[in-house]
């Protein structure tokens, strides 16, 4: 995947509430936007915390993927978008939440890569 180094690094470096995510929105070569995990709340965040059955409703810290939506500032429809999650200083799978996919669904991303710990490998899966 040819973003992997630096969404890798920024999830390294994103740290709240023990969570280390990064995300980035890309078009081919150029990446748009990135974002990471947050302590801060967002009215986005809110409105797609009801797709994540996964999660407490109440627990609506700005995830990355949303962050790296917002931050883009322009229609990503046709973009892809890459998220890591970092522990135990190694990647571990980094497939989207209920609230994230669904949020990535909306705003039209095509393609989102995220690591696989049983493949350890970069995987995809077409959105939409």
């Amino acid at each position: 995947m040819r973003h992997a180094d630096y969404v890798t690094a920024i999830a390294k470096s994103a740290r709240v509430l023990n969570y280390h995510f990064g995300a980035i929105v890309f078009d081919g070569r150029d990446i748009i936007s990135a974002g990471w995990c947050q302590a801060k709340t967002h009215p986005k965040q809110a409105r797609f915390m009801r797709f994540a059955q996964e999660y407490k409703r109440n627990n609506s810290y700005l995830h990355a993927e949303i962050h790296a939506l917002i931050s883009a500032r322009r229609d990503v429809e046709g973009y892809d978008m890459a998220i890591a999650r970092w522990s135990e200083n190694t990647l571990k799978t980094s497939r989207p939440c209920g609230a994230c996919h669904h949020a990535i669904m909306v705003a039209g991303i095509r393609r989102v890569w995220f690591w696989d710990e049983s493949t350890k490998n970069w995987e995809w899966d077409e959105i939409g």
